[in-house]
């Protein structure tokens, strides 16, 4: 398995379902979430452009704390638990950046 792959798949789908979230919350929700959630965006990008390159960086340690972290943004139903997601995805990110 390519673990870098698999930590672009997965940090991009919670992007997305952070994305899909702001998208249908509230005008005072988007509020709160919007600091959080560019900065998970902006975290994804800088260590997308890393995960690209050719080399392994990504443990399977990693491989499986991203999971965590999706699987924790996947089952947010509040807007807390949704910025508390994109906190963890930015900074477990930031590795990769």
């Amino acid at each position: 398995m390519d673990k870098d792959l698999k930590i672009l798949e997965d940090s991009a789908s919670s992007v997305m379902t952070i994305d899909k979230r702001y998208r249908l919350a509230s005008f005072n929700d988007k509020i709160t979430m919007k600091p959080k959630r560019d900065q998970a965006f902006r975290a994804y990008v800088k260590a997308r452009v890393n995960l690209l390159q050719d080399g392994v960086i990504a443990t399977q340690t990693d491989v499986k704390k991203m999971a965590e972290i999706k699987t924790a943004i996947s089952r947010a139903r509040s807007t807390q638990s949704t910025v508390e997601g994109a906190i963890g995805l930015a900074a477990f990110l930031v590795k990769f950046a």
